[in-house]
């Protein structure tokens, strides 16, 4: 059985958790990168043979390339032992490359978002533009993806108790094809309290749009919902005028330092975020949770 084969076979198990053009894509670049490895006999392929094939990777590519490259390769090989296409766990002993965190997403304070949406307010040549700054407000209020306020239907809104109920993504390509999809994770179907005055946002746009329970929220005339460039370009402009760097997804993590700042425990930032584990949003905000700590070391000098 050659690599190919075993690597086909673990996208194919892989495939059943995620979205199709996920597993397409991931599995495309994967072999791309694997090019001297595919037709060996997966029994002859070693700690040695993968750390040579690193080595080569690591001659022409980004370290995060080849960190994530690194990654697969041992789900891989540890899908090949597991179900006994090879005799030794290895893929254990094989390096391990860290993936360089290269960037910082940027994040904004309250103070700044109402500035922010004060200066789209008076950006008349966009379209929809109350539309627009209604979705960056949701997106700062709840600290949903980008993907999962697309996928919002009115049904989803409960008026009565304040509340959203977030239970599918929707993705689109370039060419303006979309898909509903499951949530990134099972975790990240909840539901989260909403304030009264988006809530009150939210029903005079339904009542002005005469939406229906089953429309989206964001919808094009035609009742498809919006794409993937939806209010970025209204955000960017905004942000530059305002002299602050923030994307769509900065709104999100604005959200969560704005919980975290006001000591919200940490639980309950990870369930409104649909994090899978109190671990990973400690992981994300760890740098904030270390200002805290200064917080704490100062109260007890001065005792």
């Amino acid at each position: 059985m050659t690599f190919r084969e075993v690597m086909e076979d673990y996208f194919k198990s892989w495939s059943l958790s995620v979205r199709a053009s996920t597993s397409i894509s991931h599995k495309k670049s994967f072999a791309y990168q694997s090019k001297g490895l595919l037709d060996l006999n997966i029994k002859d392929i070693n700690k040695e043979t993968i750390e040579n094939h690193l080595a080569k990777m690591l001659q022409r590519l980004s370290q995060s390339t080849v960190a994530h490259w690194n990654t697969r390769c041992r789900c891989i090989l540890e899908y090949a032992y597991k179900n006994k296409y090879i005799d030794s766990d290895f893929y254990k002993e094989v390096i391990h490359i860290k993936v360089k965190n290269t960037y910082a997403i940027s994040v904004i304070t309250e103070k700044q978002f109402k500035q922010l949406i004060n200066i789209a307010k008076v950006q008349s040549r966009h379209t929809d533009l109350e539309e627009k700054i209604l979705f960056l407000e949701l997106l700062f209020k709840t600290g949903l993806r980008h993907s999962e306020a697309k996928a919002l239907q009115v049904y989803k809104i409960n008026l009565d108790s304040n509340e959203i109920r977030i239970n599918q993504s929707l993705y689109c390509d370039i060419k303006g094809k979309w898909e509903l999809a499951s949530t990134k994770t099972p975790c990240s179907n909840r539901t989260i309290k909403i304030d009264k005055n988006l809530a009150q946002k939210l029903k005079d746009f339904i009542e002005l749009k005469h939406k229906t329970k089953n429309d989206f929220l964001f919808a094009y005339e035609d009742g498809n919902p919006r794409t993937t460039v939806f209010a970025k370009e209204l955000l960017r402009k905004s942000a530059n005028i305002l002299g602050v760097k923030i994307s769509a997804h900065g709104l999100r993590h604005s959200h969560a330092t704005m919980l975290i700042r006001n000591l919200v425990p940490i639980q309950l930032v990870q369930k409104r975020l649909g994090h899978a584990d109190p671990a990973l949003t400690i992981a994300t905000y760890t740098h904030l949770i270390s200002e805290d700590e200064k917080i704490i070391v100062d109260l007890l000098e001065k005792i």
